[in-house]
């Protein structure tokens, strides 16, 4: 039975317990006075659905690892643009509007060309993972990337073709509604014709045209017997494609820009992908730095998978945010938009995924290796690393 002095001693340990509390989650807070907040933008639905997963992959992991800088929070807020350039614009808005001091994603071309509008506008800063085409970037200041751009890109696999493959003359079948597909033909173009290779033929489609036009366009593209056949094209079309040319019989070299790693080329040509070459960004074979390898061994050891190019670059990605907002914390600044902004821009010699990153102050566009990968056995293998 409680007497009155029983009662008081409980009142006073209840109220013990709850100034006890109030001070341990005072002192929480206080660790993370403020927040960061990235907005990831991408194409979680649609076509670009694999590549969105894989990117969120890396980003996220990134995120768990490298939660907070000093006092700031770093928070991921997500958008599915649903692989579609209008909606990656509003998109991009909502994340603005709900605080996000810099933007990263944006994988295919036409998403990030479509966003950089807005994000250049309000004076976001917006870093793409995996857009190569120029025209991201191109007279914008608040517009950056991770992945090499799509002149330098062209001209590697120009090179390995002439130079390793020792094919004298290609064909190009081009998919003519991308601006990654109809600029990466273009600078290989000039690049394979440089080194004197002949150009035969050029055929195109567009994307969402059936398996019979494609089809079509494959056999017209193995009777002109070219030594190479380079395809510029996404995921879907470019496995049609490959396989229909396989089936045909067609022996010659096959060869894409950096689409050709992804699971969906797999899923529509099967067996016929191996041989495929295509330029790339990243291989685990080619993580010689220290943060590369220790992106690989937390990458497997949370995922249990090895990991592809696009959480390379997701990760590369966060990265280059956190080494801004860390930056910002050193020089005594508030990690808002502009100064985010540039120190992404001012990004020096800063150990990726992907290898080294440097990215141009006046261009936003970074200086770094390409790998070419191949093909084999249904899995992706290292051919070779080019450094320029």
């Amino acid at each position: 039975m409680f007497n009155s002095e029983n009662k008081g001693g409980i009142w006073w340990m209840k109220r013990y317990f709850l100034i006890v509390g109030c001070i341990f989650f005072s002192i929480y807070a206080g660790l993370f006075a403020a927040e960061v907040k990235i907005g990831v933008c991408l194409p979680f639905t649609g076509e670009g659905r694999v590549n969105a997963e894989k990117t969120w992959d890396g980003i996220r992991l990134a995120n768990e690892l490298m939660p907070s800088v000093g006092d700031y929070k770093i928070v991921l807020i997500k958008g599915d643009d649903r692989t579609n350039p209008e909606r990656s614009q509003g998109v991009t808005s909502l994340l603005i509007d709900e605080g996000a001091a810099v933007l990263i994603g944006y994988p295919w071309s036409s998403l990030a060309i479509a966003a950089a509008l807005v994000a250049e506008n309000t004076q976001v800063p917006l870093l793409s993972t995996y857009s190569t085409n120029p025209l991201t970037t191109k007279d914008k200041n608040y517009i950056s990337r991770v992945c090499f751009i799509d002149p330098f890109q062209g001209k590697v696999a120009a090179n390995f073709a002439i130079k390793t493959l020792k094919v004298k003359n290609a064909v190009l079948i081009v998919d003519r509604s991308e601006p990654y597909c109809t600029g990466l033909a273009t600078y290989f173009k000039e690049a394979f014709s440089e080194l004197k290779g002949k150009i035969l033929a050029l055929f195109y489609f567009k994307r969402g045209d059936t398996e019979s036009t494609l089809k079509d366009i494959a056999q017209q593209a193995a009777a002109s017997n070219p030594n190479m056949i380079y395809l510029s094209a996404y995921y879907k079309e470019l496995g049609i494609l490959v396989k229909e040319l396989r089936k045909l019989g067609y022996k010659g070299a096959l060869v894409s820009g950096d689409t050709g790693g992804n699971n969906d080329v797999f899923k529509y040509a099967g067996d016929s992908v191996d041989g495929l070459y295509f330029t790339d960004h990243f291989n685990v074979d080619a993580a010689e730095t220290k943060s590369a390898k220790y992106f690989v061994i937390e990458f497997e050891k949370k995922y249990n998978d090895v990991p592809p190019t696009s959480s390379a670059l997701g990760w590369d990605a966060y990265l280059v945010v956190y080494n801004a907002v860390k930056s910002c914390v050193s020089a005594g600044k508030k990690p808002t938009p502009e100064n985010i902004n540039y120190y992404i821009r001012h990004t020096k010699n800063l150990e990726g995924a992907t290898g080294n990153i440097t990215i141009n102050p006046q261009t936003g566009n970074p200086v770094k290796p390409a790998v070419v990968n191949v093909w084999k056995d249904e899995k992706v293998k290292l051919y070779t690393v080019i450094n320029s």
